[in-house]
């Protein structure tokens, strides 16, 4: 599996917006800014509560079902611009994975990928992370295997860029997730998922909240 994500400069709250008019700005990995209801956790979608229930978009989920498969990532920092509202910036980016180490195939910079161009991919032997640095105006290759079933969270790791959704998630091996929780934990998780929603009415930060929640 070979996927490729787009990191951009998002006009806010419209990304039809061009970019220079827009007097708010949010960040994106993929197809949409992440941005998660602080009500209404992964797992309580993944069936930890009841039913599955589908997420919606800014959850940004990235399925990977297939058990012990290497998965292939490019992250690409420098692309042709097709919205007025999103823009590529040319700015490193720390991106760190949660649940894994990935290896890294490739950094490359001030190129775009184009998977008909020739990459020189490190294969003996490479850089093992949970953290590895995309160039600005090129991008990063890291890959990993599926041995670890979870909702893992990749994203930047400058704190002001995952708060304004610089981020998705993995969800990996989704079947098999809750086989991973006893009755006993499944219970505590559904009493506190309780009592932090009745909390979160009446919180102040409730009202208006920016934070992507990553």
């Amino acid at each position: 599996m070979l996927e490729g994500f787009y990191v951009s400069s998002v006009s806010y709250p419209n990304e039809s917006t061009p970019w220079p008019e827009s007097n708010q700005w949010r960040w994106n990995l993929a197809n949409s800014t992440f941005f998660v209801d602080w009500a209404e956790p992964t797992y309580s979608y993944l069936g930890l509560e009841g039913e599955n229930k589908p997420f919606p978009e800014s959850y940004q989920p990235i399925y990977l079902n297939e058990k012990d498969k290497w998965v292939y990532f490019v992250i690409n920092a420098n692309f042709t611009q097709t919205s007025p509202g999103k823009l590529p910036v040319p700015l490193d980016h720390p991106i760190h994975l949660h649940g894994h180490d990935f290896v890294v195939l490739a950094q490359v910079t001030h190129q775009q990928f184009n998977a008909a161009t020739p990459i020189k991919y490190d294969l003996d032997n490479p850089m093992r992370r949970d953290t590895a640095v995309l160039p600005g105006g090129g991008f990063l290759v890291i890959a990993f295997e599926t041995k670890n079933p979870g909702a893992w969270l990749i994203h930047c790791h400058l704190a002001f860029h995952s708060s304004t959704g610089f981020a998705l998630q993995f969800i990996e091996r989704e079947s098999e997730i809750l086989e991973q929780f006893s009755g006993r934990q499944a219970k505590l998780y559904h009493e506190q998922c309780q009592q932090w929603r009745k909390d979160w009415k009446t919180n102040p930060a409730n009202a208006g909240i920016r934070d992507s929640g990553a």
